[in-house]
């Protein structure tokens, strides 16, 4: 019967924490004796408490204070609290009154904070685990001071602030020494090796500790030996000397830097159980070695990617290992063969190992190897980056029954369709860049990793798989899925890292919602046909990285407010139909702190540069960011590596907008992107010398703009660029002579009459370049611009506005000089034809381009039909005809009824509001006009005016534009691309000629007749006056494409 103190102070301990009902401690009630509970020992003779066993207890909620009454059961001779949760509790010092103390795990338990000195009084000590916590031990030389009869010593995941290695030396009696991620940067010494009972040793995974011994005469007695990415950079000994070999069974070298050939000891070594060399530089020809190992119980071989070459038959390897269960020979030069040497044997009965793991990725294999058919403890199998060609074979689908949990068959030239993964365990499937068709598989719940892009997959996407709540991964890109976004991927997870479903055909809105995305990095949704809006809810999303919606028909504004994103590093908006400019009212500062990738090309913005947001970009202004392997890479490329790693140069990309205005200087101070393009905007001024700060640029592209001044000489000191455009600006003076500038061509530089200098071909008498004028300067610029055909668009407006109007006040007093106006009605009504097609076209481009010429456009079509009605008013010596056929009636409704509906399309596929609004105030304009002379024609043209004909053209010419605008918006929502270019191309070319050819043949030709006979009133020159409007109108049109 256990003492009455040490039952009452387990009743107490136990009383102090959470627990399951199940664990451990649930068989401690009271009223019973203590000796006998689950995780107890007691003395056999005094029955007090000497071991505490709690490991795995299921305690889930506790913090040991100092007045625990755990530290009243004195006789402890070993505690055991490991892999519970004791909430980050700080190790107490009175831990320290265990005097008999002989074993203490702590291990996996969440304990925090430093170990407290007095753990070094526990003299007897002779096992210590303190491994896997959040520990930092600042005083590590005095607590081992005193622990000299430790032997087996765990530290691992302990932080250390000292020099550890040569107190460890003097622990003479250690048979057991972890020190695996502790983070260590200090020498390992040979001395480590010679302690007399080491029979196990990991010090892996210390990229700092380093060492210049060769695994040369160690004397200790080591069954396990992992060195771990421990920088060696050294060969093996081609001999060992009279280190103890001989006793290892597993060799751990992964990462140490190695090279040279594997020294044949090591295959000799006859115990050996497990051996790692992967991610080293071994160089052999690995196939004569492998038959060579002389252990018969050699279970595991990791030799990935090294230099080892040869061909490799799995057949003989399999036949003399019999108990290998793991091998791993990817990315090495190997050729790995499946069939056997022996064709007489029956591959499918012989008795192969159970096999576990199977790596053969990069192996040049060419089939599936039939060794695997029957293999039923399969977990890991990976095929991929071969040259594995066809379906894959039913039997592969038995493989590993329901414990496979990894399967990479990725990389391949598979065919045919993935319908079923029958596997119910399985973690991690990689298909992707394969030929697979047929609709997309849906893995077990127990997924975490999804890859299956670049394949042929069609269809939709199951809505069940929003079930798979253990997903980090999903890429799905670059395959052939369709129907709308599945909503629920907003919030499939708190632990998906990534969501990448680029390069699809998935159309509809985002989701309103993303609320399960704490853990997203990666979202990338580009190159699909989704419309709406940019959900606000994705600052949600406080982890992400990257976000690429490139390629969609999204519209919205510029989404300043992800700059509340603290990691947000790419943001690549491009070719979209965002619009409007690039300003966020609300803040000034710490905008985007951590942009290093800014793509907006392709879109609708516009106004200035905003030189705030410049100034916040500090990831871009620092260069170290970029001196890491893993710095952001990307420059507009859609998609992200398999690694999930961006993969293209870093880049400020805001081409193929409206943006107008200067650079601002301070854009020289983005010292870390290595390329920028703001070609195609409207962008003005002196070109910054600025830039030539930024000497990573390879490439810079300014071309298409208004760019005046010269090219500054600091851009000779962009050393590394390797792209430069500033073609079809205003530039002037010479080309930089330095030697970069001199690899650049001709078309760098067309489009500005002012630049003189190598590459271009006008050559002056001293060599140089230079334009014909040799005294060009700056305020010559205007006279190149009109050479190059740069007027503006209100010069070119007004020019034609003038000679127009002189053209006609004369023709027009001609004609009512010898009394004969019919032809200046029938020349009046065509003018206006044409000045309607060329507003409609010119003016309604520009609308769709965002530009500012609603007013030209008004004001144009106001002045035209205000003349052309008041024309009218002198027609006297004219009449309309009253003999024209029910045809002509019909089709000059019809035209006009078809053009107004046309109409009503441009107003339907405005971009914004404030266009649309332009648009319908111009074009109502036009139809109030367009409306009266129907009316008088009608009237004229039906002469017993019965009233429900008029009443139902009426209404026709009325209900059509709103028709229109239906059609627009419609059209604008459903066509995309080259189908909805094609359509309104089509459709307007159709309404234009129906109503040229009806109001010049039908109304003009036909409707009208003079008083007196007029000589030119003939069939041919009626023809001539059809195709004198049709050609104008098609002139125009050409002309402003």
């Amino acid at each position: 019967m256990c003492h009455n103190d040490n039952y009452n102070a387990l009743l107490r301990f136990k009383e102090s924490f959470v627990s399951d009902s199940m664990g451990v401690t649930s068989s401690w009630q009271r009223n019973s004796d203590c000796c006998e509970w689950q995780g107890i020992t007691c003395h056999l003779t005094n029955f007090r408490v000497i071991s505490l066993n709690i490991s795995n207890g299921g305690i889930i909620s506790s913090v040991i204070e100092a007045n625990n009454t755990l530290f009243d059961l004195h006789h402890l001779k070993s505690l055991n609290l490991a892999y519970n949760y004791f909430s980050s509790s700080l190790i107490s010092p009175k831990f320290a009154q265990f005097l008999s103390l002989k074993h203490l795990n702590l291990s996996g338990s969440f304990f925090s904070g430093e170990v407290p000195l007095e753990i070094g009084q526990l003299s007897r000590l002779r096992t210590l685990d303190l491994s896997w916590n959040t520990l930092r031990m600042p005083s590590f030389k005095k607590i081992m001071s005193n622990l000299t009869e430790l032997r087996r010593l765990d530290l691992g995941d302990t932080t250390f602030d000292s020099i550890v290695f040569p107190s460890i030396t003097n622990l003479s009696s250690l048979t057991y020494l972890n020190l695996r991620s502790c983070q260590l940067e200090e020498e390992l010494p040979i001395d480590i090796l010679n302690l007399p009972y080491l029979e196990y040793l990991d010090v892996g995974v210390n990229n700092d500790v380093y060492s210049n011994f060769a695994l040369y005469n160690w004397t200790s007695p080591l069954q396990y030996l992992d060195l771990s990415f421990v920088n060696l950079s050294s060969k093996l000994p081609s001999s060992p000397g009279h280190a103890q070999y001989n006793l290892l069974r597993v060799l751990r070298l992964p990462g140490c830097g190695f090279h040279g050939p594997v020294p044949t000891w090591v295959w000799n070594i006859p115990k050996l159980e497990v051996v790692v060399l992967v991610n080293n530089h071994f160089t052999d020809v690995l196939g004569e070695y492998l038959l060579s190992i002389t252990s018969s119980s050699l279970e595991y071989l990791d030799l990935r990617s090294n230099k080892f070459t040869g061909n490799v038959n799995l057949y003989d390897i399999f036949s003399k290992l019999q108990h290998l269960m793991g091998l791993l020979l990817s990315d090495n030069a190997l050729s790995v063969s499946t069939t056997g040497t022996d064709t007489r044997v029956d591959l499918t009965a012989f008795p192969w190992p159970e096999i576990s793991v199977l790596a053969l990725s990069s192996c040049n294999l060419t089939e599936f190897p039939e060794i695997l058919q029957n293999q039923t403890y399969l977990q890991d199998l990976d095929l991929s980056k071969n040259s594995i060609r066809g379906e894959i074979p039913q039997w592969i689908f038995q493989v590993g029954n329901n414990i496979l949990e990894y399967l990479d068959l990725s990389h391949n030239f598979l065919t045919g369709s993935l319908a079923n993964l029958p596997w119910n365990n399985l973690l991690f499937i990689h298909v992707s860049s394969n030929l697979l068709h047929g609709p997309l598989p849906l893995p077990s719940a127990t997924i975490f990793w999804f890859a299956a892009s670049n394949n042929n997959f069609t269809g939709l996407i199951d809505p069940s798989i929003c079930t798979l709540t253990s997903l980090r991964l999903l890429d799905l890109s670059n395959n052939n899925l369709g129907g709308e976004f599945t909503h629920c991927l907003g919030n499939i997870s708190d632990d998906l890292v990534v969501l990448n479903l680029g390069s699809n055909n998935i159309h509809g809105s985002l989701p309103s919602t993303f609320s399960k995305c704490s853990s997203l990095q990666f979202l990338d949704l580009s190159s699909n046909l989704l419309q709406g809006l940019v959900p606000r809810s994705l600052a949600n999303c406080t982890n992400l990285q990257l976000v690429n919606l490139r390629s969609n028909q999204l519209r919205d504004e510029f989404p300043y407010w992800l700059h509340t994103l603290p990691q947000i590093q790419v943001l690549d908006m491009s070719s979209n139909r965002l619009n409007g400019s690039i300003t966020d009212s609300k803040a000034e500062r710490g905008l985007f702190p951590m942009l290093q990738i800014l793509d907006l090309s392709g879109n609708n913005f516009r106004g200035k540069i905003p030189a705030t947001y410049i100034r916040s970009f500090r990831a871009m202004m620092n260069i170290s960011v970029y001196s890491g392997s893993g710095s952001p890479k990307y420059m507009g490329a859609p998609k992200i590596r398999e690694d999930h790693q961006f993969t293209t140069l870093a880049t400020f990309d805001l081409s193929n907008n409206v943006f107008s205005g200067e650079i601002p200087d301070c854009m020289g101070q983005l010292v870390s992107i290595h390329g920028l393009n703001l070609s195609h905007n409207r962008l003005t001024g002196n070109l910054p010398a600025s830039l030539g700060d930024l000497k990573l640029l390879n490439s810079m592209d300014l071309s298409d703009n208004m760019f005046t001044g010269k090219i500054p000489e600091e851009f000779g000191s962009l050393t590394s660029l390797g792209v430069f455009n500033v073609s079809d600006n205003q530039l002037v003076g010479p080309i930089p002579h330095v030697s970069n500038f001199n690899t650049f061509s001709e078309d760098s530089y067309r489009g500005n009459l002012g630049l003189y200098g190598f590459p271009l071909s006008n050559r002056g008498g001293d060599g140089q370049l230079k334009p014909e004028d040799d005294e060009f300067d700056d305020s010559n610029e205007d006279d190149f611009r009109d050479e190059a055909g740069l007027l503006s668009e209100w010069e070119i407006i007004l020019m034609g506005y003038g000679c127009g109007t002189v053209v006609a006040m004369a023709w027009g007093y001609y004609m009512l000089s010898i009394g004969k106006p019919f032809w200046l009605a029938k020349l009046a009504f065509m003018m206006e034809l044409v000045a309607v097609q060329f507003s409609e076209k010119h003016f309604g481009s520009r609308r769709r381009k965002g530009l500012p010429n609603q007013k030209t456009n008004q004001h144009t079509n106001s002045t035209n039909h205000s003349e052309a009605s008041h024309s009218t008013n002198h027609f006297a010596n004219a009449r309309l005809a009253t003999a024209s056929s029910l045809g002509d009636t019909i089709l000059l409704i019809t035209a006009l009824c078809f053009h107004s509906v046309f109409e009503g399309i441009a107003i339907g596929v405005s971009e914004t509001k404030a266009d649309a609004w332009k648009a319908l105030w111009t074009i109502s304009l036009h139809k109030i006009f367009a409306a009266i002379a129907m009316a008088i024609a009608l009237l004229r043209m039906i002469p017993d005016r019965p009233l429900l004909s008029c009443a139902s053209y009426a209404f026709a010419f009325a209900i059509s534009s709103p028709i229109g605008v239906a059609i627009g918006i419609i059209i604008d929502q459903t066509a995309q691309g080259t189908v909805a270019d094609w359509i309104f191309a089509i459709s307007m070319g159709i309404a234009c000629g129906v109503f040229v050819y009806v109001s010049i043949n039908h109304l003009l030709a036909k409707g009208y007749t003079p008083h007196n006979k007029v000589g030119v009133n003939t069939p041919f020159y009626r023809f001539l006056a059809v195709v004198l409007g049709v050609g104008v109108i098609a002139v125009v049109m050409i002309w402003d494409t």
